[in-house]
């Protein structure tokens, strides 16, 4: 297990039904830094999501299950170029946010990718 500094800002986006949303993490070569779109697809009942890293586009779709205090995130993809189900499950807790990001190749074990654990933030005195 690793720890990293991480952190996620975010703005409603009216005009397309959605979040605008940066993470920005800890890495070995410095801060990596991506731009998401989130926006509900009520047509098809998930989430589309549309991320710009290293100035390059990338369209995914999740299915979207609620469970109990969270969320669970749902598509097919591909781990380090194996076939694979990606699971994301956010929960949203008092002044804390879960992310958990797990895939299963296929013989039903979820195995963890990442995780992070982002606290509110709280501006200094």
């Amino acid at each position: 297990m690793r720890t990293v500094d991480a952190r996620m800002d975010g703005k409603r986006s009216g005009a397309e039904d959605g979040f605008v949303l940066q993470f920005a993490r800890e890495s070995e070569d410095g801060i990596v830094k991506e731009a998401q779109m989130w926006s509900w697809n009520a047509s098809s009942s998930g989430l589309d999501v549309t991320a710009i890293q290293d100035g390059r586009r990338e369209q995914t779709h999740w299915f979207a299950d609620v469970k109990g205090l969270g969320v669970h995130l749902t598509r097919g993809g591909a781990v380090e170029g194996v076939a694979a189900i990606e699971r994301l499950r956010l929960e949203r807790l008092p002044g804390q946010l879960r992310l958990t990001k797990q895939f299963n190749l296929g013989d039903g074990v979820w195995q963890l990718q990442w995780r992070y654990i982002l606290d509110d933030y709280v501006a200094e005195d």
